[in-house]
């Protein structure tokens, strides 16, 4: 995230706020000419020229109110979400910038220490990254600084507390378990777990920022996305409801939609009127969530049709879909092919652990209908 605050002409005399005083030009004999003079006559919200901008460029926004204004940006590789806040009181106007950067774990040390580097050039504002804890199931989700500094902003709520821990053995709550690998014994009165295996712990995997500035988080326990506010780079969604977990935590009302179909949610993308195509990686699907002015449903899914005598599903397309894009009006989405529910055993489709390493990227055949961000490639 891009995080400006701009109180004064930059190098080369780039102004990023206005003030209340006016400049006027006055030769020095009561003619106009060249010395400045202030007047006082009180200026307009700067607000209502970044509103005119966005209308005559066709760009995507939303007034929150007189002092706040969020622009959806299309630019050459992803789109921005840019987000205005005037602040009166020291005549400011405050700028952050939003843009989704998928980074491979392997990664991210490499990524932390070239946002630090690239802080250190600026004169002004600074670049933040947000990323999640993944399998631990705690729910964590940081913000890395400009300097590396890593900071827990908030957690979601994890499907179990830890109340009752017994040298590391307890908890009160639920376990969430994907067949295969687990598995479950049938008898004519019940179906019961016969292993442990396939628990999902995950609450907090793929994050995108809306064009309102807001974060989306997947839970692929849940099944859910969650809604978190954010103001000037600050939580301000409810958080603490619950004691038996740690004050930081998300309170459920922060649940943004919650359905079946999105089992095993990982990555998501937005598109730019912030509808959202979703990997259901266990249920072998992609799923549409349409925006209808902040109500969220489910409108659609493209799920592997079973194999006729086997009933599987993992002849592909999809092959356990992890991380979606949107590329002008094209969607596609990796694959990564592990050998659980729905995509097991992993040896059917196109990706086999018998045949030579390789990745898979799918796209749909069609086109969808709004447009999203773009892929990095020419």
């Amino acid at each position: 995230m891009v995080d400006w605050l701009h109180r004064g002409p930059r190098p080369g005399g780039v102004v990023c706020v206005q003030s209340n005083a006016h400049p006027t030009s006055q030769r020095q004999g009561g003619d106009d000419m060249s010395l400045i003079d202030f007047s006082d006559n009180p200026t307009l919200n700067p607000l209502d020229v970044v509103e005119r901008v966005a209308a005559t460029n066709g760009w995507s926004f939303e007034r929150a109110g007189e002092d706040e204004i969020t622009l959806l940006v299309t630019g050459k590789w992803t789109d921005y979400q840019v987000s205005f806040t005037w602040m009166h009181d020291i005549e400011a106007l405050h700028l952050a910038c939003a843009f989704d950067l998928k980074i491979p774990d392997l990664r991210l040390p490499d990524v932390q220490q070239l946002v630090a580097m690239i802080n250190e050039q600026l004169w002004i504002g600074h670049f933040d990254l947000w990323t999640t804890d993944g399998t631990t199931g705690q729910g964590r989700v940081w913000k890395i600084s400009p300097i590396g500094a890593v900071t827990e902003m908030f957690r979601v709520q994890p499907m179990s507390n830890e109340v009752n821990l017994v040298n590391g053995v307890g908890g009160v709550g639920r376990d969430v378990h994907a067949l295969p690998p687990g598995a479950i014994t049938v008898t004519p009165t019940s179906r019961n777990a016969a292993n442990a295996l396939g628990s999902v712990p995950i609450v907090a995997n793929g994050l995108q920022f809306t064009s309102s500035g807001d974060l989306l988080v997947a839970d692929t326990a849940r099944g859910a996305i969650w809604k978190v506010r954010l103001q000037n780079g600050q939580v301000v969604s409810n958080m603490g409801c619950d004691t038996t977990f740690t004050a930081n935590t998300l309170c459920l009302d922060n649940v943004l939609v919650q359905h079946p179909s999105l089992e095993g949610i990982d990555g998501f993308v937005l598109d730019s009127e912030g509808n959202v195509w979703a990997d259901a990686n266990e249920r072998q699907a992609v799923i549409f969530i349409n925006n209808d002015n902040g109500e969220f449903q489910i409108k659609g899914e493209f799920r592997n049709a079973p194999d006729p005598a086997t009933l599987l599903r993992n002849l592909g397309p999809l092959e356990f879909p992890t991380s979606p894009v949107l590329a002008g009006n094209t969607l596609c989405t990796s694959n990564t092919d592990i050998d659980r529910r729905d995509n097991s055993p992993s040896t059917g489709g196109e990706i086999s652990p018998a045949g030579p390493a390789r990745g898979k990227i799918s796209c749909l055949n069609s086109p969808v209908p709004i447009r999203g961000a773009t892929l990095p490639v020419q």
